[in-house]
């Protein structure tokens, strides 16, 4: 493993040091010059090299065709959450109505559209309302009027909130969704930042699909997930790698969970290209120098 505080410099340094010593006892001329061409030769290619890192990696033996049983992790609706109920209709009077509960307010912190209308499997639907849940855990709606939400997951509010309307319209599906549903992704990302989300559950795979994945660079070994809790914080590291992921309830990610992919130890050694020939274009011109000062001595 290399050493973080290993660095080309430094490397270039050493091996020219001891070109010079070996040169002076040993070597010919050229044979200094072509010993030295194949340092600079090798230290090009290790530079340019990717390392590519298998996920969802197996033991010896192991069926392509393996079947892994699901784990999932719920998540229950808290007070402040920001529920988005959604009435799949081309009722324009339904839509107002609903719209009349919604905080537009809202509406502009959650980075979820609200369309004037769209297609959804041959229905037209519009952008509902987006209510945040209170401090007695509650939100109100039309017809039903104020309704308990907290510590009920986003499937359970599906299937009681469908039932609560069907007494009161008819043929009207009803969609409940986690408004606030973000994710922030520090570090090596190609997307870094805070993430928006409407499907629940979310697995790691598809969180991360979002922010543009992994970098090169990034250790998916040793990904830190910091999770908010009742009392604070905890947090956990999972490795991308393993297929055991998949019937870890890890493999699933929660809301406002903080996803951090830190730099590999060895990103110190993959410097900037330019960087990498700024040095070995001093270390050779310094060489060369030394090289015609031997010859012609």
């Amino acid at each position: 493993m290399i050493s973080e505080s290993f660095t080309i410099f430094g490397f270039l340094k050493q091996i020219t040091k001891y070109i010079f010593i070996f040169a002076i006892e040993k070597l010919t001329v050229m044979r200094i010059f072509y010993y030295f061409i194949l340092t600079i030769l090798f230290i090009s290619f290790y530079s340019c090299t990717q390392q590519k890192v298998v996920f969802l990696q197996t033991k010896a033996n192991t069926p392509d065709e393996t079947e892994y049983a699901k784990n999932e992790i719920k998540y229950y609706v808290n007070i402040n959450d920001i529920l988005q109920i959604v009435p799949m209709t081309s009722d324009k009077d339904l839509s107002d109505l609903f719209s009349t509960f919604s905080n537009t307010t809202l509406m502009n912190t959650v980075n979820i559209s609200n369309p004037t209308g769209s297609n959804i499997n041959g229905a037209l639907m519009y952008g509902g309302c987006f209510i945040q849940v209170d401090d007695s855990g509650k939100i109100m709606l039309p017809y039903i009027g104020k309704y308990k939400v907290t510590n009920k997951t986003i499937a359970q509010l599906n299937v009681e909130l469908q039932n609560e309307f069907n007494k009161y319209v008819d043929d009207t599906p009803i969609i409940v969704r986690l408004a606030n549903f973000k994710i922030t992704f520090v570090g090596e990302f190609g997307l870094p930042g805070i993430q928006t989300f409407t499907a629940e559950p979310l697995n790691i795979f598809d969180a991360l699909a979002k922010a543009g994945g992994i970098n090169e660079t990034g250790n998916r070994k040793e990904v830190l997930v910091v999770r908010p809790t009742e009392k604070g914080f905890k947090t956990f590291r999972i490795n991308l790698t393993k297929r055991e992921l998949l019937t870890s309830n890890r493999f699933y990610v929660l809301p406002n969970d903080i996803i951090y992919a830190e730099p590999r130890v060895n990103k110190t050694v993959k410097t900037d290209l330019g960087d990498v020939f700024f040095y070995i274009n001093t270390i050779a011109t310094l060489v060369t120098t030394t090289l015609l000062i031997l010859h012609y001595r």
